[in-house]
């Protein structure tokens, strides 16, 4: 009829409910993936061609010349959680996302998971929502991972200022020591500032550090003495920044990590600053500032 009023055309909103309706109700589903969980697997019935369009991985996988795909599709490197946000922003949701975007350690795997995956739209979400967290004692060393994968160095600067004015409440705050793994060590060891009192605190931090990582390579049977493991990290601490009576105290607590010619040489260079041959793993110039604020 002459009159008839045409349909309304359908919102993106609404086009987007539908076709995860679809997903979410295991519609006419063309595709499975296994997303494994332990020992086990979580079955994610989808569709094909959403997750061609957003990913050329799944796009080359699904209708790629050079290969056919096999069904189940087995993902091992992404948890479950993650893969179902992912999932479903390629099916038009961003509701599952929304609610993780405080969440750093979260959002850090999610970017992975999309950069393997080469979804670009979900990449650029991830990298816009980590540069607006605010870097804090619980998220600290996740936010530098972060700013590391993204290479975002507004995120790494504002990270780096918080490590140097908070450093001791920062790894204080580490549940344990195992928390703390050798690359979060260097970079607390390679700050120029830092909120410790003196080197001491930090040296003696250090070695309870070590002590620590030497017997977690023990349980795993890795054949490393408590000085292999400080080897590591010698280089990167000044000994002969601590008075005689704080080294005095450090041998005191670990009497057998020096030999006499080492000892000698730092207690000597202690008293009489470059007078005298280091060990050729010491470091006397590194110029750390203690006591740091901002």
């Amino acid at each position: 009829m002459a009159d008839e009023v045409p349909p309304e055309r359908l919102g993106s909103q609404e086009l987007h409910k539908i076709i995860l309706d679809f997903l979410d109700n295991q519609t006419y589903t063309d595709v499975e993936f296994l997303v494994q969980c332990g020992e086990d697997f979580v079955s994610f019935p989808a569709h094909r061609l959403p997750c061609a369009i957003f990913s050329p991985v799944f796009e080359d996988m699904f209708y790629g010349n050079a290969k056919g795909y096999n069904s189940p599709v087995i993902i091992n490197d992404v948890t479950p959680n993650v893969f179902t946000v992912m999932l479903k922003f390629m099916y038009g949701s961003v509701c599952e996302l929304t609610s993780k975007q405080r969440d750093v350690h979260f959002l850090l795997k999610l970017y992975r998971a999309a950069t393997q995956y080469q979804i670009e739209a979900l990449q650029c979400i991830c990298r816009n929502k980590l540069a607006t967290v605010t870097p804090e004692k619980h998220n600290v060393f996740h936010l530098l991972d972060a700013a590391t994968m993204t290479n975002d160095e507004g995120i790494r600067r504002r990270c780096r200022e918080l490590l140097e004015t908070k450093t001791a409440e920062i790894l204080a705050n580490q549940q344990d020591l195992g928390d703390v793994s050798h690359a979060k060590m260097m970079t607390v060891l390679n700050l120029e500032r830092v909120s410790f009192p003196s080197e001491f605190e930090l040296v003696s931090w250090v070695f309870a550090w070590a002590a620590n990582e030497h017997l977690r390579l023990k349980e795993m049977q890795e054949n490393k003495t408590f000085r292999n493991v400080l080897d590591s990290v010698l280089g990167h601490i000044d000994l002969t920044a601590m008075n005689p009576s704080d080294f005095g105290r450090l041998l005191s607590n670990h009497p057998s990590v020096f030999s006499e010619s080492e000892i000698c040489k730092i207690f000597r260079n202690i008293v009489d600053p470059g007078c005298y041959d280091l060990p050729d793993w010491a470091n006397a110039n590194i110029n750390r500032t203690y006591n740091y604020r901002g």
